[in-house]
């Protein structure tokens, strides 16, 4: 072993030769090299250098950020095989943008400096939220393991915010030498104009300087319109922000009439609006709706447009614009009136409320036609989670039944309640009598298969010396102590049933009794527990 070491030479700093017959060489490449000095962006065409994303000058195309990063021999002049990518995530576009060394063009063939060292990545703008936001780029060049991220130091300014201007045109003035607009929403905006007339001839257009945003309306006075024929003519707006960007909407336009009275004007549609609206009240009211039966806000809506419009109807000076507005405001609100939702009629019961002697057999029923009635027999308060009315509730002890009516599109009726007090008579006989009664009626029994079970097992129930033939309603109750409605269960020729029932209720004790539906009369209670 000796000997073996003594055969190790150290060379440089980093490489150790042993001499076993095998050599072993390792070799540690450096980062790449990139310098802020090499990176360069170009392509705004805005004012001062920003980058713009609607250039009227340019056909309405947005500006090509390209950002170069020179790694030829008189750049940063790495060597061999690397990767360029150009982050652009801080001027709105997206990280790890591919660049080229072929000038942009994945097709060498096409590019006569491909591969001249020269890597190339274009982010072209599109329209955003970046308003005047300075942002920078950054290039991450990739050779072998090795990766060297280089932020540019040059700040970007980007506008991808579009002017935008709204004429709200107006005449004054004799002869309508004088016109108003405003909207505009981009603060130093240019604004140009042009006045044309009715055959689209260009009368006037200027340029009438900066304007601060949104600061109310823009007067364009002293143009002399008094030679033209009477008819239309158009003011067409547009605007230009500081940086270049154009209003997105390259013009809008307003018509009026020049000599207003001298022209008539068709206002046929508009008096049929106007008379539509007027004969559709007897129609309602056919149909039993007034202004009582429609929202407040809606019907106010309504009468509003048809008082507007017949003030449209009667002046002289009305512009096609406003008689179309005005027209179409009737029909509008007209197809928007809202009818306040209908309440749904109150369940009623069938017996009343009172004092009974037997188990009564109690039906609901609403006016309300398609409504539902949900209803509760413990006196909590229905919902549309209570117990689904479906047929008649026999009531076989006091109770108070509680109930409402629900329908799609309507209040919830008012809530019904009524309590039943259910005495049964105890008649009181002689002795003799009374032991003959004994003999001749049979005591209703109930009784459960075992007194005590387990979640899954069957419990089965039995009942005797009930109507033969017949039927008995068993009530079982819940875990909160309430009852499920009555489960109805044939009896036999000898006046006897038996259910079975698979338990699935959690821990606690239960009871249930029967009720003999013939007789109406009711079995004593009994329990079971779930364990």
């Amino acid at each position: 072993m000796k000997s073996k070491i003594k055969n190790c030479f150290l060379i440089g700093a980093f490489v150790i030769l042993c001499v076993f017959g095998i050599s072993v060489k390792k070799s540690f490449a450096a980062p790449p090299i990139v310098t802020v000095g090499n990176i360069t962006v170009s392509g705004a065409t805005g004012t001062d250098g920003v980058f713009i994303t609607h250039n009227a000058q340019a056909g309405g195309k947005s500006d090509n950020m390209v950002v170069e990063w020179d790694n030829s021999s008189l750049g940063d002049n790495n060597s061999g095989t690397v990767n360029v990518t150009v982050d652009f995530s801080q001027l709105g576009g997206t990280a790890n943008v591919q660049a080229f060394d072929d000038g942009g063009m994945s097709d060498d063939s096409l590019d006569a400096y491909a591969n001249d060292g020269i890597w190339t990545a274009t982010y072209s703008l599109g329209r955003g939220t970046l308003d005047g936001e300075i942002g920078k780029v950054s290039v991450s060049v990739t050779s072998g393991n090795e990766i060297t991220v280089r932020l540019d130091d040059t700040d970007i300014v980007i506008d991808n915010v579009p002017p935008v201007v709204i004429t709200t045109v107006d005449t004054y003035g004799t002869n309508a030498s004088a016109f108003s607009f405003g909207g505009v929403t981009s603060n130093g905006s240019k604004v140009y104009y042009e006045i044309r007339d009715v055959d689209d001839t260009i009368v006037t257009a200027d340029y009438i300087g900066q304007v601060a945003d949104g600061a109310g309306n823009y007067n364009i006075s002293g143009i002399n319109l008094s030679g033209m024929a009477n008819g239309r003519v158009y003011l067409y707006v547009w605007v230009q922000d500081y940086a270049g960007n154009y209003s997105a909407s390259f013009y809008d336009s307003k018509d009026f009439i020049k000599t207003a009275g001298i022209i008539g004007i068709d206002k046929s549609s508009l008096t049929a609006a106007i008379d539509n609206a007027y004969s559709d009240a007897p129609i309602r009211e056919i149909y039993s709706l007034t202004a009582a039966s429609y929202t407040s806000e809606s019907w106010s809506n309504y009468i509003n447009a048809i008082n507007a419009a017949i003030v449209i109807e009667n002046d002289a000076n009305a512009t096609p614009t406003e008689i179309a507005d005005a027209a179409f405001a009737i029909e509008n609100s007209d197809a928007n009136l809202v009818l306040l939702a209908s309440i749904v009629a109150a369940p009623m019961a069938n017996p009343v409320a009172g004092t009974y002697t037997s188990a009564q057999s109690l039906t609901l029923s609403t006016s309300t036609s398609g409504a539902l009635i949900y209803y509760t027999t413990n006196g909590d308060t229905p919902t549309v989670s209570s117990i689904l009315y479906s047929g008649a509730i026999t009531i076989p002890s006091s109770q108070t039944i509680k109930a409402i009516a629900v329908k799609s599109g309507n209040l919830n009726s008012s809530i019904f309640s009524a309590s039943y007090i259910i005495n049964i008579p105890v008649v009181i006989s002689s002795s003799s009598s009374h032991k003959s009664e004994k003999k001749s009626t049979p005591a209703r029994t109930i009784t459960n298969s075992k007194k005590t079970v387990k979640m899954g097992e069957v419990l089965t129930q039995r009942g005797k010396k009930f109507s033969k033939n017949s039927f008995v309603l068993l009530y079982a109750t819940r875990q909160n102590g309430t009852y499920y409605p009555p489960l109805k269960i044939k009896t036999s020729s000898t006046g006897s049933f038996v259910t079975t029932y698979r338990v699935n209720k959690p821990r606690g004790t239960y009871k249930w009794y029967v009720v003999d539906s013939k007789t109406g009369k009711k079995s004593k209670t009994v329990s079971y527990k779930v364990k």
